[in-house]
C-alpha cells in the first residue's frame, strides 16, 4: 500500500502500456505485482524505470534493513533456532550485508558524477519516455515488425506507451511537423491501425482532413 501511494504521489502508479492503463486495471496491476513480491521478491519486478530511481533506492535500503528485523522476530517469536544458531544466523546476514554495501560502495564510486543523482533523484516513467525512449533508435511497430530509426519510434510512442506517460508538447509538434508528409508518402508503420491508435489531442496541430477519416477515404 505504501508503495502504491508513493506512485500516485509521483503520478506513476498508472499502468505505462497502451490500453492497459484504466484505473482498475492499474490496481489489479499493482495488486498483482505486490503478490509476486511476496512469492518470489526478484529484483526484476523492482524495475526502477517503473518505480522512480527514489523509491527503487528507498526500496534497496528498506531490504537491508528488514533483514535484520526478519532475524530478529524469527528468533523471538518462532523456533528458528532449532534450524540455525541465533549467533551463526546475525553473523552470516552481517557479513553479507557488509559485501553487499562495500560491493555497491565501489560500484557507485565508479559513476561519473554528473550522472550519480539519477540513481536517487525523481525520474519518472514520464521523464523516461520523454528522454530515453524519445531517444531511442530501433523498437518494433505496433504489428512487431522492426523500425531503426530515431524519427520511427518517436511516431510509435502512442501505439504502445499509455497517454498519461507521453511527452505531449514533444509529439505534437513532431506530428505537425510530419504527418502530412507520411499521409503523402506513408512508411510501411503508417497504416489505419496506427492512425486509429494515435490520440487526437496529440493531432490538434494537424489538420483535421489529415486524421484518420480522411485518410481512409483517400486510400479508398
Amino acid at each position: 500500500m505504501g508503495l502504491l501511494l508513493w506512485r500516485m504521489y509521483y503520478g506513476n502508479w498508472r499502468m505505462y502500456r497502451y490500453g492497459a492503463d484504466g484505473m482498475l486495471f492499474s490496481l489489479l496491476w499493482h495488486l498483482g505485482c505486490y503478490l509476486c513480491l511476496l512469492a518470489a521478491p526478484f529484483p526484476v519486478i523492482r524495475n526502477p524505470t517503473l518505480l522512480t530511481s527514489r523509491i527503487y533506492c528507498g526500496g534497496l535500503f528498506y531490504m537491508l534493513i528488514s533483514n535484520f528485523l526478519m532475524i530478529g522476530l524469527s528468533y523471538h517469536a518462532f523456533n528458528t533456532h532449532l534450524y540455525l544458531t541465533e549467533n551463526v544466523a546475525w553473523l552470516a546476514l552481517s557479513i553479507s550485508t557488509l559485501i553487499a554495501i562495500v560491493s555497491g560502495g565501489i560500484f557507485f564510486s565508479y559513476v561519473p558524477e554528473s550522472h550519480r543523482k539519477t540513481f536517487y533523484e525523481v525520474k519518472t516513467f514520464k521523464e523516461h519516455v520523454a528522454t530515453y525512449k524519445w531517444n531511442q533508435t530501433s523498437d518494433t511497430d505496433h504489428k512487431h515488425r522492426e523500425v531503426d530509426t530515431k524519427e520511427e519510434v518517436r511516431a510509435l510512442l502512442p501505439t504502445w506507451c499509455s497517454i498519461h506517460y507521453l511527452p505531449t508538447e514533444l509529439l505534437i509538434e513532431y506530428y505537425k511537423r510530419n504527418w502530412a508528409e507520411w499521409v503523402a508518402d506513408p512508411p510501411e508503420w503508417f497504416d489505419a491501425d496506427f492512425r486509429a491508435m494515435i490520440p487526437r489531442e496529440l493531432l490538434v496541430e494537424v489538420p483535421e482532413n489529415l486524421w484518420e477519416d480522411e485518410v481512409a477515404l483517400v486510400a479508398r
